[in-house]
């Protein structure tokens, strides 16, 4: 788990590159975050899970802030696209590694919560020791 100060950094900082020092020189990779520490990122944040919208894209839209909140981290530095969608609760993750022409979809997760599905995508990406696009 990290400290609270790494909670205080996180919410000041807007690239990855300034969220150098949490990294891990050897794998130059973000450690491995816990459930606990991606509900403490998160915080009030949550996945608009029913699919159901009052107006078209209400869904999709918020859904893509939460997980924008990870993108510092550098869940779509390894996929050419990464899309969550929610239908009656079963979220599906639409995806292509870069450089790879699969498209996946991962439909699994049925069930599990919101720091949860994060944790998944993150194992999927930024975990996957896969390539990743060069950035800057």
């Amino acid at each position: 788990m990290l400290d609270d100060k790494f909670y205080e950094d996180f919410s000041k900082h807007e690239s990855l590159t300034e969220l150098s020092r949490w990294r891990n020189p050897d794998l130059n990779r973000i450690r491995k975050l816990t459930r606990a520490d991606i509900r403490k990122i998160l915080g009030d944040k949550r996945f608009e899970m029913s699919g159901y919208e009052g107006y078209t894209g209400d869904c999709t839209v918020h859904n893509q802030k939460v997980l924008n909140v990870f993108a510092k981290f550098g869940i779509y530095d390894y996929t050419e696209y990464l899309f969550l969608d929610f239908y009656k609760g079963s979220p599906t993750l639409y995806y292509r590694y870069w450089r790879e022409k699969e498209h996946r979809v991962n439909m699994d997760w049925g069930g599990l919560t919101t720091s949860e599905i994060v944790l998944e995508i993150l194992n999927l990406t930024v975990y996957s020791g896969r390539q990743t696009r060069r950035r800057g």
